[in-house]
């Protein structure tokens, strides 16, 4: 999942810092959730951009109609929390947040609620969309000690040059810190948290 960025000239070093928080916050949930971290890892740049690679849940399907199997309705709003979780940690972290991230996640997630609850009222609809961002804090507050360990993991590693082969235009800068896939599963592992790679593919 990507995330954008926030204007350069407003971010001091935590708010850069952030970022790596924002990523971490959704390879965390992902995988407690049960969706697969794949091999690419996290990626963040300088400028507040960052970028997470995980697979959505076996059921999941990006265009959810009106006869949808409970499993998939189950996984849809996994993936929403998975969403939700990267603006949910980087706030977390650093209180004043925001920028181009939060609104593409936000937007991504509100697309697939469309979906799921297409023949519902707005009223409805916003109280299940509240019941889904409170089980996102209640995940991230849980397991911040794994969230914070691998956004220091991210950001503790040295600038490189970037070499994203699965979305290389989610930053227009050369230099990056990333970790891959490998190195965030064994962190959540080392937390007790059954993390799986995108090879071994989570039920």
């Amino acid at each position: 999942m990507q995330s954008g960025s926030i204007c350069p000239q407003l971010l001091n070093a935590r708010a850069k810092e952030s970022a790596a928080y924002h990523e971490a916050g959704h390879a965390v949930v992902a995988a407690i959730l049960k969706m697969p971290i794949k091999r690419y890892g996290i990626h963040v740049d300088g400028d507040g951009k960052g970028i997470c690679y995980y697979h959505p849940p076996r059921h999941f399907q990006s265009h959810l109609g009106a006869e949808e199997r409970p499993e998939t309705i189950r996984d849809g709003k996994n993936v929403v929390i998975a969403l939700f979780a990267g603006l949910t940690a980087q706030r977390k972290f650093y209180r004043n947040s925001s920028g181009r991230s939060a609104s593409r996640d936000e937007e991504q997630a509100n697309e697939l609620l469309n979906h799921m609850y297409w023949n519902e009222t707005d009223e409805s609809k916003g109280i299940k969309t509240d019941e889904l961002r409170e089980r996102t804090r209640s995940i991230v507050t849980e397991y911040w000690d794994a969230v914070e360990a691998v956004a220091r993991e991210v950001w503790a590693a040295p600038w490189s040059d970037r070499t994203d082969e699965e979305n290389p235009s989610w930053s227009d800068t050369k230099l990056e810190r990333r970790i891959d896939g490998e190195t965030v599963i064994q962190i959540l592992r080392g937390r007790g948290i059954d993390a799986k790679s995108f090879e071994v593919y989570a039920d």
